[in-house]
This record gives structure tokens, sequence and C-alpha cells, in this order.
């Protein structure tokens, strides 16, 4: 399911490698995980998510939902857990997130220690309250300051905070390289 080059104009050579090795996985393990992916992300639904938000997505994340906008959600979640929320339910979650009410929390990392802080956009939900959110505010520098685009782990059940990944294409590497048959 390689896009054309028209459809992809955020190529990344990490992003594009972790979708080839999960495609071919799920083409051979899981064809129906496979079709449940959407097709991928017009520049009008980057637009429409960015004015929804007032955020824009980490290169690396457009590069990611130029591939592939989420899973339909027919199927069971691909990533564990996890699924990919289409960019209009991302942005429904991160605009309805806004809405918790301030509270500190304990932060595993470079991350606010924050119940939720607006500067982060959930992209992976497991439906129950657990969000994979990509972190457009992660506290500066000096130590131990985090990097913009960092994947944090949020529980709506629990205070920690962690980052899972450097960015989103070290967290969609490391899901493709752990791939293994059934």
């Amino acid at each position: 399911m390689t896009p054309s080059p028209a459809a992809n104009s955020a190529a990344n050579p990490a992003i594009d490698a972790a979708w080839n090795r999960i495609e071919r996985w799920l083409a051979a393990h899981a064809p129906a995980l496979l079709a449940d992916l959407n097709p991928p992300a017009t520049a009008a639904d980057l637009a429409a998510f960015a004015q929804a938000t007032g955020l824009a997505l980490p290169a690396e994340a457009a590069a990611a939902y130029a591939r592939h906008n989420g899973q339909r959600g027919a199927g069971p979640p691909l990533f564990g857990e996890y699924r990919l929320l289409p960019l209009h339910l991302a942005a429904r979650a991160a605009l309805d997130m806004r809405a918790v009410p301030s509270a500190p929390a304990s932060a595993h990392g470079p991350v606010q220690p924050a119940w939720w802080h607006p500067g982060w956009l959930p992209v992976l939900s497991n439906g129950a309250g657990r969000y994979l959110c990509l972190d457009l505010a992660p506290p500066p520098a000096p130590p131990p300051g985090g990097t913009p685009g960092q994947v944090v782990q949020y529980d709506s059940r629990s205070p920690h905070r962690s980052i899972a990944a450097p960015g989103f294409a070290a967290w969609l590497t490391a899901f493709a390289q752990g791939l293994q048959p059934p």
C-alpha cells in the first residue's frame, strides 16, 4: 500500500520504512487489520486538524498520517491496546481533554507534571482513557528538557506521566520492528 509521491508530500524515510514493514506484516498475518487502515490524510484533513486544535502536527506525525489517516475502527486495535485515531477523532479528543480540570501529576522524564496539558495531542487511544500523545510543550532545557514531538503516555486513572518514545518515528519504528509472526 505504498502511497504515490503526490499523496505523500510529507515523506519521511523512517516513517515510510516503518509503515512498509507494518503493511507487509499485516498483509501476511492480519489482512483484516490492514483493511482497517484509512487512506492517507489529505492536506485539507491536516488543515482542519490544525484549525480545530490550534496546533500543527510535528513533521513525523504528519508523514505518518499522510500514509494512513488512522484506523476505521471496524477491527481490533493495531498497536497493542491502542488504535491510531483518524485526525478528526484526534482533534475531538484533544479538545475534550482541554476541559479536564488542571491538577498536578508526577512526571517521569522530561514531561510536564500535569494531569493534562493543552500542548499534548492524543493520536492513539485504547478507548478507555489511555492515550499516547504527541507532546508539543515539553519542559524547557536545561535538563531535563524534553523534545517537541516526543510521545507521552497518558492514563486517566493514574497521575503518572512518562515518555513512551523520543518522537513518533521512533515509536512507530519500534512497533514495526517488534512485529513477530502470530
